[in-house]
């Protein structure tokens, strides 16, 4: 996908914007605070109709006011165009692509982009609502199926909490059409995440490797779910030995070819797909009717205590994934709690990269790529690794406050932004 120009109106300190732009991206520079932020974040707005900052629209409006109108014209695959624009005032969004009116859910990932910013380094260490999120907007943006599962679940997620808040000792009457639908769709959810993991987990390990510089660097992950007992069949180490001396970029890979949930506690058992590449069909991960049957046996193992609480505490929204780094006397060390800034950071940076792959290899076009501020955080080694997972001819806008101190291989125009207005610098 190639983003060709962007039109803003009171879009946080952009009051008129219309820039055309290049198909290669550009370099933002500016001192902080000037706006380069808001920029991308204008262009990922895009994708999800929403800010990736978590601010809700009544801050992306400029300052005093409540309404802003975003417009992008874009290229798909076979050069194919697209219009897509977005006016929100106050409490209405309106949506319409190429002219036509649509609800945002219709058209969510119709331009497709991926935001790399130093504040992801709490993909690791913030809440487990952070990394839900990610699983749900990759795979949300990666299938139909899961997007539809993930909406219906939010709903019957609030009836069923709503019934359980009632103060009716929750009649069973009442409760069950929610609990079946929770089990209906909360069991797609879980199915498909665990599916995501055990196809991508070597990926992910592999991508961390290079980014460490060493195989030893490579990292896991593990799924801990409220509902999966642990010690199943299902549960099985991840650690794929990796070589970095042949690093491999998205457009060497498979690449070529909103999401949030409530964020609460659980008490999660732990899942870890399986170590070697699987199959089309992905054998390490359970089948959907014992995904099921395990959502069931536990929602009814502590039914009493969702009565007694007012809410449900079993399903997909209450899970949480883990990073895990392996000691050189085998043992895992939990990354979210014994980790290191660096650690953080890298597998915060492999999420991303895999994101992109990902994205690539399921919807056959490369996202745009936004880097914000990336480089002030890494030293110069991982910085020219990190450009070495862009795919050619793949769009990329970064933004820095000074001139970047390293060689890359971008030859992309610069731009400046003063007083909302971008120029060439």
């Amino acid at each position: 996908m190639i983003l060709l120009s962007l039109e803003l109106q009171g879009f946080r300190n952009f009051t008129s914007l219309s820039l055309p732009l290049d198909s290669r991206g550009a370099v933002l520079e500016a001192p902080n605070g000037r706006g380069k932020t808001n920029f991308l974040e204008a262009i990922h707005y895009l994708s999800l109709f929403r800010s990736f900052r978590g601010a809700p629209d009544s801050e992306v409006a400029s300052f005093g006011t409540r309404s802003f109108v975003l417009h992008g014209e874009l290229t798909r695959e076979g050069d194919r165009r697209t219009g897509i624009g977005v006016a929100v005032d106050g409490a209405r969004k309106r949506l319409a692509v190429d002219g036509r009116a649509g609800r945002p859910a219709e058209h969510v990932g119709t331009a497709l982009s991926v935001v790399l910013c130093p504040e992801d380094i709490r993909l690791v260490q913030g809440s487990p609502g952070r990394r839900r999120r990610y699983l749900d907007v990759v795979l949300a943006l990666s299938s139909a199926r899961y997007f539809h599962a993930l909406q219906e679940y939010r709903r019957v997620l609030r009836h069923r909490n709503s019934v359980l808040q009632s103060g009716t000792q929750a009649d069973v009457a009442l409760l069950e059409p929610w609990t079946e639908g929770l089990l209906r769709h909360g069991a797609v959810i879980l199915r498909e995440r665990l599916r995501f993991l055990t196809r991508w987990g070597p990926r992910f390990a592999e991508i961390s490797a290079q980014l460490a510089g060493t195989s030893a660097g490579a990292l896991s992950w593990r799924y801990e779910s409220s509902s999966l007992p642990a010690g199943e069949a299902v549960e099985a180490s991840l650690r794929q030995v990796v070589s970095v001396e042949q690093p491999v970029s998205i457009g060497q890979a498979e690449a070529s070819g909103m999401l949030a949930l409530p964020d609460q506690d659980g008490g999660p058992a732990s899942y870890q797909p399986a170590a070697r590449r699987p199959s089309a069909d992905f054998p390490d991960a359970p089948g959907l009717d014992d995904v099921t049957a395990a959502l069931r046996a536990e929602l009814e193992r502590r039914a009493w205590l969702e009565r007694r609480r007012g809410v449900t505490l079993v399903g997909p929204h209450r899970d949480d994934l883990s990073f895990h780094s392996l000691e050189p006397s085998g043992a895992e060390r939990d990354l979210r709690k014994f980790g290191s800034q660096g650690e953080q950071r890298t597998a915060a940076l492999s999420l991303r990269f895999l994101e992109l792959e990902v994205l690539s290899h399921e919807r056959g076009e490369l996202p745009v790529v936004l880097l914000d501020d990336v480089f002030s955080e890494l030293d110069p080694r991982r910085s020219r690794e990190l450009l070495g997972f862009l795919a050619p001819g793949q769009q990329v806008f970064l933004t820095t406050p000074k001139p970047l101190a390293l060689d890359t291989s971008l030859d992309l125009p610069r731009y400046t932004i003063a007083e909302g207005t971008v120029r060439a610098a």
